[in-house]
């Protein structure tokens, strides 16, 4: 998929941040835990860190592409297809021993995602 097409280039970027110690933030679903688990463990000390956030609740999938996206109206396929997706992604994180925090209270995800990578 797209994801495994991107790690090297992915990897190129990780490691450019890591010589110049710049640091970078990256993101997507198309990162895959297993290659997250690998640029953690090959990097030096911890200075690779990795997260997934996890909308477990497919009702809130839904709710929010109505929020963002009203005119297409209920999309239930879509948040159905992006919970099972994300479901997938949790149980591969959890498989790779990438840590994941869960996205609710949204009040509370900086918070809990900065204590986790702590």
């Amino acid at each position: 998929g797209i994801g495994s097409e991107l790690e090297p280039a992915i990897a190129a970027v990780v490691k450019d941040h890591l010589v110049a110690h710049t640091p970078v933030v990256l993101e997507g679903d198309f990162l895959h835990p297993a290659f997250l688990a690998r640029l953690q463990r090959d990097a030096s000390g911890s200075r690779v860190r990795a997260i997934v956030i996890d909308e477990g609740d497919e009702a809130q999938i839904l709710e929010n592409f109505l929020r963002r996206e009203p005119d297409a109206g209920r999309q239930e396929k879509r948040a159905r297809v992006s919970w099972l997706y994300a479901s997938w992604l949790r149980d591969e994180a959890n498989r790779a021993g990438v840590t994941v925090v869960t996205s609710r209270p949204w009040s509370t995800t900086l918070e809990r995602v900065l204590e986790a990578l702590a």
